[in-house]
């Protein structure tokens, strides 16, 4: 391994090493390099962090069976270049998830780095390191919700449920009502509570 150590100004270097053999000049073995080993490294003026920005959807996806969140991640460098990037998710602390050149990945998918639970929320955050070795600072963290299927909630009054290919949502399943005073119930302890329905000129309206 050859590295450059101590205050080394920028620029260009040629560095020449002799192959040795049992504390001997190489005189026994000669390598693919021949007995003499000729290096150019290059020390970069680059002092400045790089900057990334992540990217996750506010509930993990319209097929909740999925149990996976998107992810996905940008970096900019006006030095070196991004190198690549640090991906954590929290769980009682920041826990390292993914460390590579990558720009995205599915979060819970086969179960990595942990099986998602419905209901539950996920944050995410994600920094870059350039080529010089300079690490950037942490994004804010992203939360996504994973979504409860249809078949958690209660239902009275005139609901009718369907199960078929052609519904992409939940679980491929979805109740509906054709008259007013249909209710459904969901008990829940939080602060807030969000309904992922669909929308569209077509549909009726839900009073909550």
């Amino acid at each position: 391994m050859f590295r450059l150590s101590g205050n080394v100004a920028p620029g260009s270097y040629t560095a020449s090493f002799r192959l040795v053999y049992g504390g001997q000049a190489a005189n026994k073995y000669v390598g693919p390099y021949g007995t003499s080993v000729t290096v150019s490294p290059r020390v970069l003026n680059d002092a400045t962090l790089p900057t990334a920005t992540l990217t996750t959807p506010r509930y993990s996806t319209s097929l909740s069976s999925a149990l996976q969140v998107p992810a996905a991640w940008t970096g900019t460098d006006t030095g070196s270049g991004v190198a690549g990037y640090e991906v954590q998710w929290y769980n009682a602390g920041w826990q390292p998830w993914l460390r590579g050149s990558r720009t995205g990945a599915m979060f819970g998918a086969d179960n990595r780095p942990v099986a998602l639970v419905s209901g539950r929320t996920y944050a995410l955050r994600l920094r870059a390191y350039d080529r010089a070795g300079n690490l950037g600072v942490w994004t804010t963290p992203k939360y996504t919700t994973v979504p409860y299927d249809v078949a958690v909630l209660g239902y009275s009054g005139a609901w009718r449920f369907v199960a078929a290919s052609e519904y992409d949502h939940n679980r491929r399943t979805t109740h509906y009502a054709n008259a007013s005073g249909a209710r459904m119930t969901f008990k829940f302890h939080g602060r807030n509570v969000a309904w992922v329905a669909a929308k569209a000129p077509n549909k009726g309206k839900a009073q909550v």
